[in-house]
This record gives structure tokens, sequence and C-alpha cells, in this order.
């Protein structure tokens, strides 16, 4: 087996994150708004007969300042009034899913997250507007989730008041890094002890799910700091953290450049992961999915034991929302058939909506060869294994064979004539795993992905 060293260097490539499949570069055959609409009112019928909530994620871009690091769709502003705005024009575009698409009334929900940008960026009487007039469309399940991305730097007493009056149970705390020296570098400013104060806030306040979110490989980051931020981490016990990969991609994210002197080494990078990950598992944590850990009560956590995890467009969840829809600039829904995102521009999202129209700029027909892929990489991301069953997929494995035999010799999967399972070393390459049963892969470069190492 070669040195784990030499196999940062080897899979160290540019390849998806996997938040869907295919991934968004490879989408094609948009649907008109009418034939859109039509489908997620047919799989909104459906889930209401199954007893499944449909799932709603509402995009915030607007933040004060600029996180160099950052690769979300974002908008700097000072100017509040701005997102007033545009908290009537999302619920305007909720209206036109409501009355177009949800006619039987009322559907249940079963999550509802907001994401930024900094959702808590609206002034708090906004984030009561725009919430309350969400829910008023929907009856909540007995299992309903609201989650919420919040900047502790920005989030008020009066924030977390507004967002437990409407039943909001997990906060999601961007937290990167406590290195003071990493976060001027990268413009995020944000002490510890200042984060430990909203921790307690928070929960004072009455939540009790709250997640981490870290980045790894960020700049001037050395083993020494990730010790540091991890001994903190684990002293506030949230219950999940998530601990990204730095996705370095100054082509599509001007701002990264100022990062690249200081970058750590692709090895250096995975160093650095690997300490963490190390001392989460030390804590107590449970590793649930790529970069994603949590303590062993938490749903998530239970939810992996019990080989039923799942994965979207927001990550790891322990529901599977059919249809997902996304509002807001950039925001993406998902339906049975569709991928559909809306406009990324804030301006034309703006007009567009305020014209009565819904803000759809591309989608995806998902095609019975996706849905067969999607299958194999969702059972690699969410079971660290896959069973390749029907013609297709055992058609795909046969083509992987040269591969895969790659990745035997390699430590990172072991496989008998149609299973595949991935090793504990392999959990380290789980994206380069899945590009192998890829096919839009071997079609396309990948550049531009970030690097999966």
């Amino acid at each position: 087996m070669m040195q784990k060293s030499g196999l940062f260097e080897k899979y160290d490539v540019a390849g998806p994150r996997y938040t869907s499949y295919p991934p968004v570069p490879f989408w094609r055959d948009m649907p008109t708004p009418e034939v859109w609409l039509k489908n997620i009112s047919e799989d909104s019928a459906l889930s209401e007969r199954e007893r499944v909530g449909v799932g709603v994620y509402v995009h915030i871009p607007f933040c004060e300042s600029l996180c160099f690091y950052c690769g979300c769709n974002n908008f700097i502003t000072h100017d509040r009034d701005k997102s007033t705005e545009y908290v009537s024009v999302v619920l305007k575009e909720l209206e036109m899913y409501r009355s177009q698409a949800f006619r039987r009334q009322p559907l249940s929900i079963q999550c509802l997250h907001l994401g930024g940008g900094t959702p808590t960026y609206l002034k708090p009487e906004d984030l009561d507007r725009l919430v309350s007039t969400i829910l008023s469309n929907f009856k909540m399940t007995p299992d309903f989730e609201f989650s919420v991305e919040v900047d502790p730097r920005r989030t008020t007493i009066d924030h977390l008041k507004v967002l437990r009056s409407r039943g909001c149970n997990r906060l999601s705390l961007g937290v990167q890094d406590f290195a003071e020296t990493v976060q001027k570098k990268i413009n995020r400013v944000q002490p510890f002890n200042d984060v430990r104060a909203f921790v307690e806030a928070a929960r004072g306040v009455g939540f009790v799910e709250i997640n981490f979110d870290l980045i790894y490989g960020l700049p001037l980051q050395t083993e020494e700091t990730v010790r540091d931020t991890f001994e903190k981490v684990v002293s506030l016990r949230p219950g999940r953290i998530a601990f990204y990969s730095y996705a370095h991609v100054p082509s599509m994210r001007p701002a990264q450049a100022k990062l690249e002197a200081d970058l750590p080494s692709s090895s250096e990078k995975r160093k650095l992961f690997e300490l963490g990950r190390a001392l989460l598992l030390d804590a107590g944590y449970v590793e649930i999915g790529m970069d994603h850990f949590a303590l062993p009560t938490d749903t998530l956590a239970k939810s992996a034991d019990q080989k039923s995890l799942h994965r979207n467009f927001m990550g790891y969840t322990n529901q599977k929302n059919i249809p997902l829809i996304g509002l807001g600039v950039s925001a993406i829904s998902e339906s049975r058939e569709f991928y559909m995102q809306n406009e990324k521009d804030l301006a034309k999202y703006m007009q567009v909506v305020s014209a009565g129209h819904l803000p759809l700029m591309r989608g995806h027909q998902i095609s019975r060869a996706d849905h067969e892929i999607k299958d194999i990489i969702l059972g690699l991301l969410t079971k660290y294994e896959h069973t390749f069953v029907g013609d297709l997929q055992l058609k795909i494995f046969d083509e992987s064979d040269r591969q895969i035999k790659d990745l035997v010799s390699d430590g990172l999967i072991t496989c008998d004539k149609k299973s595949v399972v991935v090793t504990t070393l392999g959990r380290a390459f789980i994206r380069n795993i899945c590009m192998v049963f890829d096919p839009k892969l071997k079609e396309s470069q990948a550049t531009q992905f970030s690097k999966t190492v």
C-alpha cells in the first residue's frame, strides 16, 4: 500500500462535492416554468399522501463584510432597507408557489433552513415576518426541524428570541478557526470569548441543538492553531461539527487570491484535518460522513448508525424531503424529476420576481441513468458502501474495473464481485472514490471544481 503522503499527492485533484448528482456544471434539459410547477405540484401531493413533509430552503445573501475564504453567493452592504425589501420579494416568490403549485392547502413541512450569506443580518422584525409568513402556509410535521445559519458577531438576543418563538430548534454557527492570526487573514475576527458568550446566551434562550462549522486549509493554520481551536470547540460541546475543506477557487471568488501566499500545501492541509479528526474522536464525537462529526446522541449520528442518512444541497440530513423548495437568490430546489436553481444575480432576481415571474435560471431533468448513478454516489457518501444492482449500475461497476483495482491496491476500498466498502483510510478520499463511478467526469475535465484533498 502506498504511504499516506503519497496518496494525498496522487488523489489531490479537482472533483465535485456531490451535493447533487449530476453536479451543477453538468446540468442539462431545463424544464419550462409550467412543467416545473406541475412537477412540484405532483410531488407535493405525493409527499402528502405518504405523510412526508416538504423541505424549504431560503437563501439570505446579505453580509456586513466579506470573509475572504467564502464561496457563497453574498451581497455586502450596511443598508438594512435592502434586506427589508428582499424579504418582501422572497415572500412574493413563495406566494407564486403557493398559488400555482401548492393548491391543496395546507401542505406539511418537515424542514425549514435559512442559509446565507448571513440570515441574521435581517432585522429581527424582518426575520419574524419572513418565518411567520412561510410557516403560515404549511402545517408542521411532528418531527419538524427549523435550522438557521448564524454569525455570532451579528446575531442579537432579539434575533434568538424571534427564532425560538417561531419554532427554530437548531443553530449552525460559523466559527472557521479561533486563531487570531488566521481570523485577521481571512477578514473574520471572532474571539473565542465572544462565541462562548453567544453559545451561553443561545442556550439560555432555549436552544439545545447547536452546530459549529469549521474549515481546514485556511492561510496561516498550523497544527498548533488547530489543536487550540478544537480544545475550545470541544469545551462548548456542540452536537454537530462540520470540518470542511477550504475550497480555493480564486477564478470564481476573486477575494480568495488574497489568501494564496499563506495557504498550506496539500499534505499540510490534510494533516490539519487528520489532527482535527483525531481530536474530535478522542472527545467522543463520531464520524458520520464526509467532513461531518456528531455526538453519539445526535439524530444524525443515530441515522448514520442505522444507515438511513441522506444528503442534499444543504448537506447531511436524517430527512429525505421531496420536493425541496429553494427560495431567494441562487437557491436550489429539488423534485423527483428535476433540479432547479434561481437567478444568482441579486438585482435580476429582485426584478424578475417583482414582475410576477419565477426567477428560474438553470435546471436539469434527472434521467433514469442519473438516478442510478445518484444511488451509487449517495450510498458511498452516506453509508460508505454500495451494492451494485441493475444492468446500468453493474455496467458502471464493470467499466470502472481498472480504477477499482487501483483503489483496492491503495487500501481505500474493499471489493467483491459487485459491492464496494470504503475503508477507514478511504474515508479521507471519499470524493475520489465517488468520482470513479461518475461517467460524466470521464466525458469532461473537472477543472471547475475545488481540489478533493
